[in-house]
């Protein structure tokens, strides 16, 4: 089993629900969404949140935040960039306010068992 995941950001490693499961190292992929889930209920990204995005790109590198806020202005490509994320955390945040979270004790085993070898055993 590998102990590195595809890397994702940290909000993506806690809203999986895994961080308390794994250990803190591993970063687990958490797969896309579809956007159809965010369209169906109605959640948008605003221009605020955009342009709050860019304000801490333009942030993140000191002296050109000029340069950084011209160049996402006029790139609509690199705006879709930022909107995707921030689109996707509003996706999962909805999810996770409708998730019915349970806690189950499992063995340091358990949780590291691979389910798919002991089914095409079965």
């Amino acid at each position: 089993m590998a102990t590195e995941r595809a890397a994702c950001s940290f909000g993506q490693v806690l809203r999986s629900g895994l961080v308390a499961a794994k250990p803190a190292h591993i970063c687990v992929s958490v797969f896309p969404l579809p956007p159809e889930i965010g369209e169906k209920n109605k959640i948008t990204v605003t221009d605020d949140e955009v342009s709050r995005a860019v304000i801490e790109r333009a942030r993140s590198l000191p002296g050109r935040e000029k340069e950084v806020w011209d160049f996402y202005r006029s790139n609509a490509n690199a705006l879709a960039q930022l909107r995707a994320p921030i689109f996707e955390d509003k996706v999962v945040d909805f999810i996770i306010e409708l998730a019915n979270v349970t806690e189950k004790k499992v063995s340091k085993e358990d949780l590291f068992k691979d389910e798919d070898a002991e089914k095409s055993a079965a």
